[in-house]
């Protein structure tokens, strides 16, 4: 559970005794005033909101509202309110008991100025019934905040102010809001089809109207109640939706708010404006719209609820088209999960030094990777050498962790063909996402430049592979490869085992030393490479020791003539004027691969051993009868 969490974190200070559980729920400020025994605007609540694609939270009073024009100015965004499922994802706690405490390392935590009124505050501790005590000072220490900040209001009078020109004040009350002297024109509200009455709705005065006209979206008033009828919508609502007039615009709506909406997010729409409402006045959001001529387009919905003299509850919302602001976002956004994914498979490290002021941001999984949270010694040895604040350096950790193992890594070795017609060699990692995308699989890499590390690795495998004398496999190589080939075999197919040594070699190495005895192995290794298949693997197993081994054998008659031809094969060299050099050679057979490595060794050894025997420059092939 969250409270857990929470009180694993204190406990690190010694303050887990603090905390408060209480028998009845603390899950809104009234409540939580209640069990606290305190006035509602000392509890801290704790408000979650997504910026820049992170999280941030922000706690303030008990009486304190966002202020959406002063977060703006902070933020440089718009107030956009995580939900529920987000938060809890994104914090660890559940709406009702989230706090600022046992938090990932990367969600942001900022106090408001409206908390200062008082000496001690009471935020949640991670559950629906739970609360702790702090002075400013504690928690301005123990949320790691990065300070107070001013982005609320209603916790202090306000003072009244008359609306600029360019602006719109808010409205307190729908009579209010219309209390404009000199209306010019009364509006009729909209016939909406299939209704015979439309309940008479104030106007919107000519003032007003024109303001309404120079803003960059369009604006419409709609009922609260069931069904939504819209009663009022401006020229750019109907420019925004393509429509001629507003007939046009009635039979495509329907004239109502519903209508309006996108049929797959209406549900989404209807359910996130009904969230927001129950804690305010206001709403925020996004969704798509279709219009007259089959475009599709995403807008920003603004919405206040308001109440006329009547009881009579209407919405009055600005709309804005934001389908590049959505469609940059969600680029964005996929960029964003590119880049964690690919840390994610490459177990990367990611950071950003800004010397300036004296800042650093590191992303990935360091923890993850080294066993420990990051310091700031860490990053110190790579500011710049002029750098008067190393001692103030700030540390920002981002970690991006994946909640779980969601794909499967995959990585490949591939050769890629240059401009200039060079092959090169690329390692492919890749996170591959089965099903995850509509039903269709999903694939994420990264190609990354390794021609150089693999050249390098060819090098060194070969020479651990290869004989330095003959440039063949040697015996540990080959052995491995045959084993390799032997469990891989089919059952129906053959393979054949060879077994050659020079005849009378000591004595030729003894007689004309050993450059001449080296260059007989040589050119027995390149006999050996001519006379069998490329992919035939060829190897020196000890002094003048060879072996062969061929797999997918059709026909064995041929491979044995092969053989035959390359015993009585004569080899030269230059440096002795005359000598005859011959080779001796034992065969095993077998189809599929019931014969392990050590058993068709042994039969081609014991086969070679008949042949020496036979008086060498000859095969012979295994047969029990000479077991």
């Amino acid at each position: 559970m969250a409270i857990e969490k929470v009180k694993e974190y204190f406990s690190g200070f010694g303050m887990e005794g603090r905390i408060l559980e209480f028998s009845q729920s603390s899950a809104t400020v009234e409540l939580a005033a209640q069990a606290a025994g305190c006035e509602p605007a000392r509890i801290a609540k704790t408000l979650s909101f997504l910026v820049d694609g992170g999280t941030v939270l922000v706690v303030m009073a008990g009486d304190a509202r966002v202020d959406n024009k002063k977060f703006k100015e902070y933020f440089h965004t718009k107030a956009k309110m995580l939900s529920p499922d987000e938060v809890e994802a994104r914090t660890g706690h559940a709406v009702g008991g989230v706090c600022p405490f046992g938090i990932p390392e990367d969600v942001r935590v900022f106090l408001d100025l409206s908390m200062k009124r008082f000496k001690t505050v009471f935020p949640a501790c991670g559950s629906a019934n739970s609360a702790i005590e702090l002075s400013l000072e504690e928690m301005e220490r123990y949320a790691k905040s990065q300070g107070f900040i001013d982005v609320c209001r209603g916790w202090q009078p306000e003072p009244s102010s008359v609306s600029e020109p360019s602006s719109v004040s808010e409205p307190s009350s729908v009579s209010e809001s219309l209390s404009v002297s000199e209306p010019s024109s009364v509006s009729e509200p909209l016939p909406v089809s299939g209704s015979a009455h439309v309940s008479p709705f104030p106007p919107v005065p000519e003032q007003p109207q024109k303001y309404l006209a120079r803003m960059p979206g369009g604006f419409f008033i709609y009922e609260a109640e069931e069904g939504e009828k819209i009663t009022y919508v401006n020229d750019n609502i109907l420019k925004l939706y393509r429509c001629e007039d507003m007939e046009a615009f009635v039979k495509l709506t329907n004239g109502s708010f519903r209508g309006m909406v996108h049929p797959k997010d209406l549900e989404r729409v209807e359910s996130e404006i009904k969230r927001q409402i129950a804690s305010g006045t206001y709403d925020y959001v996004e969704y798509r719209i279709c219009c007259q001529d089959g475009t599709v387009l995403w807008v920003e919905d603004y919405g206040r609820l308001v109440e006329d003299e009547n009881g009579r509850h209407y919405f009055y919302v600005f709309l804005v088209d934001a389908t590049e602001k959505i469609r940059l976002r969600k680029l964005v956004n996929r960029r964003d999960h590119l880049q964690r994914i690919l840390t994610t498979l490459a177990n990367d490290v990611d950071f950003d030094i800004r010397c300036k002021n004296c800042t650093v941001h590191v992303y990935g999984c360091f923890e993850q990777r080294f066993g420990r949270p990051p310091r700031k010694k860490d990053f110190v040895p790579f500011m710049c050498e002029n750098c008067e604040k190393k001692g103030e350096l700030k540390l920002m950790v981002h970690n991006h962790p994946m909640e779980k193992p969601r794909f499967d890594k995959e990585e490949q070795d591939v050769v890629v063909v240059d401009g200039e017609g060079n092959n090169l060699w690329t390692r492919c990692q890749i996170a591959h996402f089965k099903g995850q995308d509509d039903g269709f699989d999903r694939k994420i890499g990264r190609m990354l430049d390794t021609h150089e590390q693999t050249m390098r690795e060819i090098y060194y495998r070969q020479g651990a592979e290869k004989d330095c004398l003959t440039g063949i496999y040697n015996r540990r190589s080959g052995e491995r490869l045959i084993k390799r080939r032997l469990k891989n075999m089919e059952r129906t197919s053959s393979c054949m085992m060879i077994m050659l040594d020079v005849d009378g070699f000591k004595m030729l190495n003894d007689t004309y030393g050993h450059p001449f005895g080296d260059n007989i192995l040589l050119q027995v290794a390149c006999a050996l490479q001519s006379t069998f298949r490329k992919n035939d693997i060829c190897a020196r197993i000890g002094g003048d020791e060879f072996m062969v081994f061929l797999e997918g054998v059709r026909d064995k008659g041929v491979c044995l003539k092969r053989l035959q031809q390359l015993v009585t094969y004569t080899l030269q060299d230059e440096s002795v004027e005359q000598y005859n050099v011959t080779l001796s050679a034992g065969v095993s057979y077998q189809t599929g691969n019931k014969l392990s490595y050590e058993e068709m060794y042994r039969r081609a050894d014991e086969a070679l051993y008949q042949a020496k025997r036979a008086g060498k420059r000859s095969f012979r092939v295994y047969s029990e009868n000479d077991a």
